[in-house]
């Protein structure tokens, strides 16, 4: 059974270059008044929230789709009074050459009706602004209906609909497996977060490469699922047309440094562009863009990405398109780039998704950008020689090795067989300087996540027992190398060694931290709960004070401990 989660609603107010309007409210606040229009995205909740505040009103309402309500107009007296509750003012207006033809009928009905209460529901990208206020206005004379935008899902409604509507296990682990692919903005929408469910087999399935998780997000979203939608769709509109054209207004919005586009021609504001500019030749294919979930409602008759990063990387497939037919890679990047060449920070994602389709752009990106490269594209697209490319370019800049430490899992992908000895190079290299420990760190941290080179782990165990490293680099070591011997055979005898030589007399303070990792991986098949005693410092040893080992507190081995 689906979960149905109380949702909230904000006022907007009849400037449509306005962000935000009123405060968060819920439709139980709204029951008092005599109309209201409830707008929101595709799959957003708009008619599971009109059902659930109808059966909340109770006997006293009623509801119907707006395409029913008007075979009723000769049957006035089935409404009795009642509050109406007229669902999908969009689907009837869909394929239409007018779209105020169909409120204009619902508003000759209404006022058959001696114009009772009555609430409409509207796709955003459907609402005509204030030609609608307008039109409901003068059948509600003073009592103005208010326009309403559905909220998206908080946190908690999040977690309780992956759980108890589709079967996630672990929705918190869901949660953020999407923030890690940056699509953390599909989890606000109800039927684009059952689309993201569903593509990723509820969690189970997520795509190895990045992108290959980014196109089949926006292909579920630019995707109509609404039947009477479907059925008024232009037949001369190819069927990735809103994708293609979505990518097109979001390229055009980011290196505009816009925030959305507004379906008012004559809209005032700074922040969004009016439709003329966009929509020249192509009104319909940049129509069905925005009514489609990779665009959002920022306010009445504006409308925005869905989030930034969907929209770097549908912008930057569509200069990547015009590049490859023909577009100066140049041009494009001079649109992009500052006085040195480098992509300006606002930029730098669709810097990012551009060299990963663009393997023109790609090579003048990689000496200027290669941290963005990884952070906001997908390595493992890139070819070998641009991956050795890559790595050089990091390692030769002590900032973009720290930057991109921060974000290590992203450039796992350098760690191939066409970078494995330039990375046996820099392991072995006697440098001490902490520009060396840092690109050690970022290495190892690769080397633990990512593929096997077979010439490695000699030097990667060098590395281990080199106490004239810092005992993070070891660390970083140590974690590469059980990487390294996963699925090994005596692995668990090389591992004892390995402890044993560090526990041999005492146990310095360097390598506290290494005998802890290694008993977690030898406890207790290999090290049981008797032999525990023999890896800890003696009592009364002076020079045992303030040592400390990571172990997992194992009730067993508390009891031993205890008993010293």
């Amino acid at each position: 059974m689906s979960a149905i989660v109380p949702r909230t609603c904000t006022e907007l107010a009849g400037d449509t270059a306005r962000a935000n309007d009123g405060p968060t409210t819920t439709l139980a606040d709204y029951r008092s008044l005599q109309a209201y229009v409830l707008l929101g995205d595709p799959g957003s909740g708009k008619t599971t929230s009109f059902r659930a505040e109808c059966d909340a009103v109770g006997d006293e309402a009623v509801f119907i789709s707006a395409r029913n309500f008007l075979l009723h107009l000769r049957a006035p007296d089935e409404f009795g009074g009642r509050t109406l509750f007229i669902d999908g003012l969009d689907e009837i207006r869909a394929g239409g050459l007018d779209g105020r033809i169909p409120l204009d009928q619902i508003r000759q009905a209404l006022i058959q009706l001696g114009t009772p209460k009555f609430r409409i529901s509207c796709r955003a990208a459907d609402w005509m602004g204030d030609s609608d206020r307008d039109a409901l206005a003068y059948i509600t004379g003073d009592a103005n209906a208010s326009i309403l935008r559905l909220d998206p899902l908080t946190e908690a409604d999040i977690l309780e609909i992956l759980q108890e509507s589709h079967g996630v296990g672990d929705p918190e682990t869901f949660v953020l497996q999407a923030h890690d692919a940056g699509l953390e903005g599909l989890l606000e929408n109800p039927q684009a977060l059952e689309l993201l469910v569903r593509a990723v087999n509820r969690g189970e399935g997520w795509p190895s490469r990045r992108r290959e998780v980014f196109e089949l997000a926006c292909r579920e979203m630019a995707s109509e699922r609404n039947q009477e939608h479907q059925a008024a769709a232009s037949t001369n509109l190819a069927t990735d047309s809103p994708m293609s054209c979505a990518g097109q207004l979001c390229a055009l919005l980011l290196i505009s440094d816009k925030s959305g586009y507004c379906l008012d021609a004559h809209a005032e504001g700074e922040d969004f562009i009016p439709r003329d500019p966009c929509g020249q030749g192509q009104p319909e294919c940049l129509q069905a863009a925005v009514s489609s979930k990779l665009f959002k409602t920022t306010s009445e008759q504006c409308f925005g990405p869905v989030h930034r990063q969907i929209a770097e990387f549908l912008g930057a497939q569509h200069l990547a398109q015009l590049i490859d037919e023909g577009l100066s890679a140049r041009r494009v990047l001079a649109l992009m780039t500052g006085s040195d060449g480098v992509p300006v920070t606002a930029l730098a994602g669709l810097s990012g998704w551009l060299a990963t389709f663009s393997e023109s752009a790609r090579s003048k990106l990689i000496s200027k950008n290669p941290v963005e490269l990884g952070v906001y594209g997908d390595l493992d697209t890139f070819s070998g020689d641009d991956k050795r490319r890559v790595l050089e370019a990091l390692l030769a800049n002590p900032m973009s090795v720290s930057r991109a430490c921060n974000h290590a899992e992203r450039f796992a992908p350098l760690a191939c067989a066409a970078t494995e000895s330039h990375v046996w190079t820099v392991l072995q290299s006697e440098e001490r300087a902490p520009e060396q420990e840092h690109r050690l760190r970022f290495l190892l941290r690769l080397l633990s996540s990512e593929q096997r080179l077979p010439s490695l782990p000699p030097v990667i165990l060098k590395i281990v027992r080199d106490k004239s490293w810092s005992s993070g680099v070891r660390d970083a070591a140590l974690n590469a190398l059980l990487h390294y011997q996963e699925g090994s055979s005596g692995v668990d005898d090389t591992r004892k060694v390995l402890l044993d030589e560090f526990t041999k007399g005492q146990v310095s303070i360097a390598d506290s931290d290494l005998c802890g990792t290694l008993l977690s991986e030898l406890y207790p098949k290999t090290v049981g709960p008797s032999q525990i005693w023999d890896y800890f410092p003696k009592s009364g040893d002076g020079s045992s004070t303030g040592r400390y080992i990571d172990f997992p507190d194992y009730p067993e081995v508390t009891a031993i401990l205890r008993r010293r």
